[in-house]
């Protein structure tokens, strides 16, 4: 009996994980070592010649470009991770410098890409939608990543669905929005020293996360079955009601937008994914 019962939690949970994916598959770093194959390599060369034309009209020497790492729609979203893409001043090369979780823990590391890597992180589909701040604050972070060479570990733990003030999570999406709001204020004046004083500074300027609809089942497998998820530093209330707000891409882009720092905005269509 007692066998039965737990062969039956066993399935269980395992269903509870497959209904998990949220968008951690977009911002991982690859743990194993994989031969490329041609059939992924041809349509990430064409996407990132579709993207470099985009840049290379807009004049711009800083972009936002976010992917669908995975399918999100049935959460009401469609891109899953954004990059940071930015024109190097010595060498006038494209690069991206974004965030990756460490394979599936709850660590976080820094890496900068070329333009074809980034498309070459098995993506659910090659849409890719461009976001180009005002020329101030793209030069502003431009300098920034340029002076610093962005090249440590960001002071928090990794959570796909960390809430937008955290103090101890953060994700992918939120380490952009954190540098584009502290470059933001330092073109005001401000010295943002510390996370909070950051989040802060987000929140008065109208930032608001997605929502995203989390169930009490697919909760629960997330918290047996993975590391980078934690619902510890969202509200009683989200957790009551299953409604948590996080970063995503489109936030930060709607971010932009609301500050009216948003110079253009554009989706680059491409192709699925080959089973």
């Amino acid at each position: 009996m007692y066998q039965a019962i737990s062969e039956r939690v066993a399935v269980c949970f395992v269903a509870l994980f497959s209904m998990f994916p949220l968008y951690a598959e977009a911002a991982s770093e690859r743990c194993e070592e994989q031969l490329l194959k041609e059939d992924a390599l041809i349509p990430a060369a064409k996407q990132t010649a579709r993207l470099k034309a985009v840049l290379e009209k807009s004049q711009s020497t800083f972009a936002l470009v976010s992917r669908v790492g995975s399918d999100i729609s049935r959460k009401g979203l469609k891109y899953t991770h954004m990059g940071m893409f930015w024109k190097s001043p010595e060498q006038g090369n494209w690069r991206v410098t974004h965030l990756l979780n460490v394979c599936g823990s709850r660590e976080a590391r820094i890496f900068e890409h070329s333009m074809l890597d980034y498309f070459l992180d098995t993506p659910f589909s090659y849409d890719t939608l461009v976001a180009i701040p005002k020329k101030t604050l793209s030069a502003a972070i431009v300098n920034r990543l340029a002076t610093d060479r962005i090249n440590k570990k960001p002071d928090f733990e990794y959570s796909m669905i960390a809430h937008p003030v955290s103090r101890t999570h953060g994700n992918s999406n939120q380490w952009i929005l954190e540098i584009i709001a502290k470059s933001q204020a330092k073109l005001e004046g401000h010295d943002l020293t510390n996370r909070e004083q950051i989040h802060a500074y987000y929140r008065a300027k109208g930032f608001e996360g997605s929502i995203i609809r989390i169930w009490f089942l697919e909760a629960l497998g997330g918290v047996l079955f993975r590391e980078n998820v934690t619902f510890s530093d969202h509200t009683a209330t989200e957790r009551e009601t299953g409604r948590y707000e996080f970063v995503s891409a489109k936030s930060v882009v709607d971010y932009l937008e609301k500050t009216r720092l948003l110079h253009l905005k554009e989706e680059i269509r491409g192709e699925m994914k080959t089973p």
